[in-house]
């Protein structure tokens, strides 16, 4: 049952899997609900995700997001949803120039390291200079 090209479909919006296995992970983790539609690569078509074989869906009675876990943080008593990012949907242009971005936004610190790691090994050799 490990056919490329699942799709997952939830109103007008549309995920490729790259696997049944990706499928069921997202199952696992609560992001297929009963009423989601899934493209099927064998059988070449739509049908309910409580129809597909083996894909274990989360109770139909938890929402989406429903998985909260508590913690303490100073004092104050937070919930916490877990985040999965399973998708990333960017226009090439727009990724060329967050990389872009990024490595020019990288210089400053790569010349603060530069400067402590000189400063560092300038204050050893004044130390031990004399002891050789």
């Amino acid at each position: 049952m490990n056919s490329d090209r699942w799709l997952l479909k939830r109103g007008n919006k549309e995920w490729r899997m790259t696997g049944f296995d990706m499928l069921q992970d997202w199952a696992r983790i609560g992001n297929v609900r009963y009423d989601d539609e899934v493209w099927s690569p064998i059988a070449q078509t739509w049908r309910p995700a409580r129809e597909v074989p083996d894909l274990a869906i989360a109770d139909v009675s938890t929402p989406q997001g429903s998985a909260t876990m508590n913690f303490n943080v100073r004092g104050r008593q937070m919930q916490v949803t877990p985040v999965v990012v399973v998708d990333l949907e960017m226009p090439f242009a727009s990724m060329v120039g967050f990389i872009v971005k990024w490595a020019l936004a990288s210089i400053p610190a790569l010349l603060i390291i530069l400067f402590l790691a000189f400063t560092f090994a300038g204050f050893l050799t004044s130390v031990f200079r004399g002891h050789g």
